[in-house]
């Protein structure tokens, strides 16, 4: 895995002044502020476990949702053959 550099100011220094121009130049100055560059893949990193936790309930709810299925068919055409193995389906001969 390779590192993640880091090229925003620490929390430490959250504003700097711009002291050139004068005594006044810092006073009249708007305060830096420092941009956080974004880092998708930290980002990524910190999302992992939340995204991990929510393919694995997706998965489990759509294997839940097959099984019920498969069963619910298997259930109605079993039915279905030994009704019409008995000939109830078709009526009596």
């Amino acid at each position: 895995m390779d590192p993640v550099q880091t090229d925003s100011v620490s929390p430490a220094e959250p504003f700097r002044a711009v002291t050139s121009g004068g005594p006044n130049a810092a006073v009249n100055a708007p305060h830096y502020m420092p941009r956080q560059v974004p880092h998708p893949r930290l980002s990524l990193q910190r999302r992992a476990p939340s995204t991990l936790r929510r393919h694995l309930a997706r998965a489990v709810g759509r294997f839940a949702v097959l099984l019920t299925a498969d069963l619910t068919a298997f259930a109605v055409l079993r039915e279905l053959y030994r009704s019409v193995g008995e000939g109830e389906a078709l009526g009596a001969e």
